[in-house]
């Protein structure tokens, strides 16, 4: 029996105990007409044996009854995160796009710049009809001539600063 079914079956228990006692008592010419079970005690092992099963089953039907809870909560903590890594995705996406586009922006902008540049030194080379070294010579002075500070300049000698046209 378990405990369960000890509560359940006592009658049942008290009446086979009754006729198990009767056949005992039979060779003593003793005749037991009735039995009373009280204070039944079992060996404190059996239990304590008992105790924990009863404890452990419990604890089984309380994690069963909390699994579905706790399925619940991890699969929105799981639909949380995967919300948030989406997010930071598309964040990321979003700052590169610019970043991508800023630079190529500049970029553009720095193209042009130096496409003017050339255009300009070049027509100023064809107006003035000079060669590469005369025309670097001219940028040379002029950005000497510009400057509002002190210019130091090591050249090596003899150095040709003026050219004839």
């Amino acid at each position: 029996f378990n405990t369960t079914a000890f509560q359940s079956m006592r009658g049942y228990f008290q009446v086979k105990l009754l006729d198990e006692m009767k056949d005992a008592l039979t060779p003593f010419y003793a005749i037991l007409r009735d039995l009373q079970v009280n204070d039944v005690r079992r060996p404190t092992v059996f239990e304590t044996s008992v105790k924990d099963k009863e404890a452990a089953k419990e604890n089984i039907k309380i994690a069963e009854n909390e699994r579905p809870i706790l399925l619940t909560q991890a699969r929105t903590e799981y639909q949380k995160a995967l919300k948030q890594a989406q997010i930071i995705h598309e964040r990321a996406d979003t700052d590169s796009t610019i970043i991508r586009n800023q630079a190529d922006a500049e970029a553009q902008a720095v193209r042009a710049r130096y496409s003017t540049e050339t255009e300009t030194y070049l027509e100023l080379k064809n107006k003035m009809r000079l060669d590469t070294e005369a025309l670097l010579t001219y940028m040379g002075i002029r950005v000497i001539g510009a400057s509002k500070n002190d210019i130091y300049i090591n050249l090596k000698s003899p150095a040709q600063v003026k050219y004839e046209l």
